[in-house]
């Protein structure tokens, strides 16, 4: 399984090399809609077939000849967002496993694909199975971010669609 992309030029025969997809993959299907392509499904492992519909890394966007953002790492992969597509300046509800007890302060930051953070909140979450709304910038252009969530030990990432 590679992240690496590369694309070749079917006039000349050259090959370039793109930026890397966020998750090394194989056996993958991809498909071209509206200037992004979608790489979906695939193998993290020669001969399995690990990365299942309930995996955030299901289906990527990939935007050629962009440093797309990335989950921290050891990000784990429950973040959940809803609605998601989801409005600028709208609501959104997160809910993640969050293995500690107690009251705990969470940061929140929001970036665009290539890795530049556009917002930023301090919240504070409670309990295991942690969940909270927040109220998302009203200046957010339709396409996709990185949500990224971070405990005093535990990470979170998920990419958010705004319509």
């Amino acid at each position: 399984a590679h992240v690496e992309v590369e694309a070749l030029h079917t006039q000349n025969g050259s090959w370039r090399r793109l930026a890397d997809l966020n998750l090394g993959r194989h056996g993958m299907q991809a498909l071209l809609y509206q200037n992004e392509v979608y790489v979906i499904g695939g193998s993290q492992e020669k001969g399995a077939n690990e990365i299942g519909r309930e995996s955030p890394y299901f289906m990527e966007a990939y935007t050629p000849d962009v440093q797309t953002a990335r989950p921290p790492t050891g990000a784990t992969q429950g973040l959940r967002l809803f609605p998601n597509p989801a409005p600028a300046g709208g609501r959104l509800s997160l809910s993640w496993l969050q293995a500690d007890t107690g009251t705990y302060e969470v940061h929140l930051s929001l970036l665009d694909m290539r890795g530049r953070q556009l917002w930023q909140q301090q919240v504070t979450a409670a309990c295991l199975n942690a969940g909270l709304w927040i109220q998302l910038p009203q200046k957010l252009a339709a396409g996709t971010y990185l949500l990224q969530l971070s405990s005093q030990r535990q990470h979170w990432a998920a990419k958010l669609r705004i319509r």
